[in-house]
């Protein structure tokens, strides 16, 4: 199971999440193994916290977030279990913001090792 982790002191991201008005909705594979934190309000999504557990931890690779009409913001990850990443923008109501890892071969390819974890519009 993945645990929620504490955003640095002096993060950008550490003061919105501060913000009263900036709440989550949470989503996690079956197995556990990622987890989408989407925070923001209604339509805004500020960022998504992806989150890394079981046989996905410590790998490599990135993180893909991705709405429809093909909209989609990636991030390189670290071993580190927790990536935040950006978003800033609105979306539609229903709309669904979904999160995928895929991890860095050894010959240096991808391969998409989980599924599609999807938080919903309105947030909060």
């Amino acid at each position: 199971m993945i645990a929620t982790a504490v955003v640095p002191a002096g993060a950008s991201l550490a003061a919105a999440s501060a913000s009263s008005a900036n709440v989550p909705e949470r989503a996690c594979s079956r197995d556990g193994d990622i987890c989408n934190i989407t925070w923001g309000n209604g339509a805004y999504v500020d960022f998504v916290e992806a989150q890394r557990g079981g046989p996905l931890l410590g790998r490599t690779g990135f993180f893909e977030v991705f709405a429809r009409n093909n909209w989609k913001k990636t991030d390189i990850t670290t071993p580190d279990p927790v990536r935040f990443i950006n978003i800033g923008r609105n979306f539609a109501q229903g709309e669904l913001i979904c999160l995928r890892f895929f991890q860095r071969n050894s010959d240096g390819s991808f391969t998409q090792k989980s599924g599609n974890v999807c938080t919903s519009i309105p947030i909060g």
